[in-house]
């Protein structure tokens, strides 16, 4: 491959932006023209608002910024994971850049996550590791912090806790935030919720975010910096954010709140147990002065600098590994029969995707019309229990006049018996009839 002359980045969010920008800027220093793409997004999820509100940001900066597909061939497209509005811009390779380590591998590193990219730009050995599988991964480190330095300047005389919630299921600001609230006096709290909280994606994360809102004076957005947080903050108190492994590699204290049913598939759950970091429950989510007392110990911070080491490469050559990135993609390091391999490859679990939405399209109509014919079978057992309590009643009217009828019968019966037949009745027919010549 000759020159790389023009790459495309989509980025959704500001935490994305924060993720990435240097890599960035690092290739408009090699004269590389950048192009960053930011969805449109049409439902009305919350999403769409975050896609607005990043655009209105990045927009009125030097980067060229665009929403809609090109028609302009990339040499390179770096995606954060598949984004199906630009899952067909034009491009030679594909590769994913990260914007956090994984709390979650079920998504992470799963095939449809994975399988569109050729290459992978990786934090350490463990996602170095788990992403070959995939495609060809480069050593890379976390080049969201090369110019990182740590600002030692007190911005409370209180210590400042940093707490940062995820959302949905493994969300902890129903269970902790509570407890936290019991903290204002002596410690100075910084929240930043998950975009996906702030946002209000639903109902649940909308009464999450009106709850901090409501509790916290001091609530930062997502389009705020993290990296500025982290510096102000003395202990970060999380769940399972990958915002836990941002603080584990700026090197402050972390306290991880975790449910227990979590324990079997969560990645920072694993190390919390191995003893690299603080973590707590429900169990013992009320001692959080301890375990702040905990973290912040010279014995833990020991333990957690250990992991930093398993997880990351030498923050030190994470420059100069993504130059090397770029010779390599420049000197053919991706090997053209891979490439074109890959390609068959990609196009084959394409089609197997397509299939699989076709069947559950089938499946959901199929569902649908099931529903239909059960909803048309419960309004005709409505008609007929309707038409069965009219029969009924037409049935006991039916009844009540046979009775009538047979109570009628009777009395003439009897009249007929009794009377009309009696010597009595016969000797006074003369006079019945005399009266009726009366009468006219």
């Amino acid at each position: 491959m000759k020159k790389i002359k023009k790459v495309a980045v989509v980025i959704e969010n500001y935490i994305q932006f924060e993720s990435f920008k240097n890599a960035i800027d690092i290739m408009l220093e090699q004269n590389i023209e950048v192009d960053i793409f930011v969805p449109l997004d049409n439902n009305d999820d919350g999403y769409n608002k975050m896609f607005d509100e990043f655009y209105q940001k990045i927009s009125k900066t030097n980067y060229n910024v665009f929403r809609l597909l090109t028609k302009t061939k990339y040499d390179i497209l770096f995606m954060p994971y598949l984004v199906y509005q630009f899952k067909d811009l034009n491009r030679k390779y594909t590769i994913r850049y990260l914007y956090g380590l994984t709390t979650k591998p079920e998504f992470f590193l799963s095939l449809k996550t994975n399988y569109i990219f050729d290459g992978f730009l990786s934090y350490g050995k463990y996602d170095f590791e788990c992403l070959k599988n995939y495609g060809i991964t480069f050593e890379i480190g976390n080049i969201k912090y090369i110019n990182y330095k740590i600002d030692k300047k007190k911005y409370s005389k209180k210590k400042t806790l940093l707490y940062l919630p995820t959302y949905g299921d493994y969300s902890s600001i129903d269970n902790f935030a509570p407890i936290l609230t019991k903290l204002k006096d002596k410690y100075n709290i910084l929240i930043k919720p998950h975009h996906g909280t702030e946002y209000g994606i639903n109902e649940i994360e909308k009464q999450r975010y009106t709850y901090l809102k409501n509790n916290f004076e001091n609530i930062y957005s997502s389009t705020h910096s993290l990296i500025d947080l982290l510096n102000k903050c003395d202990i970060v108190i999380t769940d399972q954010s990958g915002a836990i492994f941002d603080a584990i590699y700026v090197k402050k204290p972390v306290i991880m709140y975790y449910k227990e049913i979590e324990s079997n598939i969560s990645l920072p759950v694993k190390y919390a147990e191995k003893g690299y970091f603080v973590s707590f429950t429900d169990e013992n989510k009320e001692n959080i002065e301890n375990l702040i007392s905990k973290a912040i110990s010279i014995k833990q911070k020991n333990e957690q600098n250990k992991l930093l080491n398993i997880l990351f490469f030498s923050q030190k050559e994470v420059k100069n590994n993504f130059l090397k990135f770029l010779d390599k993609i420049e000197n053919d390091f991706i090997d053209e029969n891979y490439y074109e391999l890959h390609q068959l490859q990609k196009q084959n679990i394409d089609t197997l995707y397509e299939s699989i939405q076709i069947s559950n399209n089938n499946i959901t109509n199929l569902n649908i019309k099931i529903e239909e014919y059960k909803n048309k079978l419960l309004e005709n057992a409505e008609t007929i229990n309707k038409l069965t309590q009219k029969y009924n009643k037409i049935l006991e009217n039916y009844n009540n006049l046979n009775k009538e009828k047979e109570k009628i019968i009777k009395e003439y019966q009897y009249f007929q018996n009794n009377i009309y037949n009696s010597i009595l009745w016969k000797i006074t027919k003369p006079i019945r009839h005399f009266k009726k010549i009366i009468k006219k």
